[in-house]
């Protein structure tokens, strides 16, 4: 954050690690940065949601600009959002991003495209995550924030709540933002397991009188596949596989196909 081309006025670390040992060190770059605050937060949902709430709420810029632990910027990423922001005069900007995994880079991981519609997007993210997106502070708080509740989708839950509320946005499409996913396996917040199981089940629940069929099908084919997990017993783990065959349409196939073939280690 501190080598972008356009180096915010103030950058606040909101440390919801719960380790001791991790504040020192964070600590140690505040002090040769004024800009820097750490700020210890003890997060009774364990959600990304409550903790980019906290930092916003001790922000006093106009312009909010989110950035998770496994996610990094491109040097240019702040300063082209910023300047799209200006020029579009829009709500919020959102820009394209790739992810890393072990196997290399996946280009267009997220790929947000303009005139999206809260119905439209419920069961499917179309490109926004917490770490791609600059926001003005005032449309932030008068859709109350994250939802700190949803500990999983809780981005996708944003970018609904702000379509709703006819917030207006532009997208840059430009990969200026990296995941990087080649921690250990379960080391995420949406890594399968029973956290995104249940995550996703109150998900489902907050959006229930707006599923389509379709859309219904889908919360409940990810709901099967968050349950395929290392050391699941053989007959569960089959069942789930059913589970998510079932509930499977065939674009389903050839989406994973694309994603597959659109990995690509860095040159």
């Amino acid at each position: 954050m501190l080598k972008q081309e356009i180096v915010p006025v103030e950058i606040i670390v909101v440390d919801d690690s719960g380790r001791d040992p991790e504040r020192p060190s964070l600590q140690a770059i505040a002090d040769l940065d004024p800009r820097v605050h750490v700020l210890p937060f003890e997060n009774p949902s364990k959600s990304a949601a409550a903790s980019r709430n906290f930092g916003a709420s001790r922000a006093s810029s106009s312009v909010l600009a989110f950035l998770d632990d496994d996610d990094y910027w491109l040097p240019s990423y702040l300063a082209t959002a910023l300047i799209e922001l200006e020029r579009s005069e829009a709500d919020f900007v959102v820009t394209w991003g790739a992810m890393l995994t072990s196997k290399g880079l996946v280009h267009k991981n997220w790929a947000m495209e303009t005139g999206c519609r809260g119905d439209d997007v419920i069961a499917g993210n179309p490109g926004i995550t917490g770490s791609n997106f600059v926001i003005r502070r005032a449309v932030f708080d008068r859709v109350g924030g994250f939802d700190s509740e949803m500990v999983v989708n809780d981005d996708l839950d944003f970018l609904i709540r702000l379509l709703d509320a006819g917030a207006t946005y532009s997208v840059v499409s430009q990969e200026l933002v990296v995941q990087d996913a080649t921690g250990a396996a379960g080391s995420h917040l949406s890594s399968r397991g029973p956290r995104q199981v249940e995550g996703l089940n109150r998900y489902r629940a907050k959006y229930a009188s707006r599923l389509t069929r379709r859309q219904d099908r889908i919360l409940q084919r990810q709901s099967h596949i968050a349950r395929l997990v290392p050391g699941t017993p053989r007959p569960e783990y089959a069942r789930h596989l059913v589970g998510a065959l079932v509930f499977s349409y065939p674009t389903d196939f050839v989406q994973a196909f694309k994603r597959r073939m659109s990995s690509a280690r860095y040159e």
